[in-house]
């Protein structure tokens, strides 16, 4: 901080651009009757990342925090809860893609084996994150929100999280009516996709402020 000086003031508002095209993301896949401004979901989304970075909450009490929020300001909440867990899987799904641009980016410029060598544990690591999130997308499609009730009724024999199967229910439903409104899911791919790559902006800001700048493609690579 001490070397960045004043140039950590830009790195930090730019972070807005990424901010902003991820927010456009999840605009996509909300419901266009309730759809809140665009102002209001950048707040939103501020909010849910100030959680997830600075609160031991397993980077998914923002989410919960930010469904809340988006049904505040009249989205319903069913549609609410099911556009977050899409939006965490197309944050998932962009992210094994920009890893790869990353990759493919590296090895344009070395095929040294310490590169190799970090090339292949990357890819390993994709590998079993995309089983995790195939694994996610099938209990999605099998009603995730609904068998999670149906257990929770039966372990604790509880009439309330009985009652929660319906609207259990409603919330499955809605995640695969998500699914399938392609239009809606490939534009917010795309949006979280230019989001990531964005980021790098920010990358390059903090090399350029050290004294040490980087090329666009470093900045991605990094």
């Amino acid at each position: 901080m001490l070397v960045i000086g004043w140039g950590l003031l830009a790195i930090a508002l730019f972070h807005l651009v990424p901010m902003f095209l991820c927010n456009l993301s999840w605009r996509a896949i909300l419901p266009r009757a309730s759809r809140p401004g665009a102002g209001v979901l950048l707040w939103i989304r501020w909010i849910r990342e100030s959680i997830n970075t600075l609160l031991p909450v397993g980077q998914v009490g923002g989410d919960l925090v930010c469904a809340r929020l988006v049904h505040l300001h009249g989205v319903p909440a069913v549609p609410a809860i099911a556009s977050m867990v899409v939006d965490l899987t197309v944050s998932v799904l962009t992210q094994v893609v920009f890893v790869a641009l990353g990759l493919a980016l590296l090895l344009t410029r070395s095929l040294a084996p310490d590169v190799l060598a970090v090339v292949w544990a990357v890819a390993a690591g994709m590998a079993v994150l995309l089983g995790l999130m195939g694994t996610f997308l099938i209990v999605q499609r099998a009603g995730m929100f609904a068998l999670m009730t149906r257990i929770g009724g039966a372990l604790l024999r509880s009439e309330a999280a009985r009652r929660l199967g319906a609207k259990a229910a409603e919330i499955d439903h809605a995640i695969r009516a998500l699914y399938r409104n392609k239009r809606a899911f490939w534009t917010a791919m795309a949006w979280r996709l230019a989001d990531w790559i964005a980021g790098a902006g920010e990358v390059w800001l903090v090399m350029y402020f050290l004294g040490k700048p980087v090329s666009v493609a470093e900045a991605l690579i990094l």
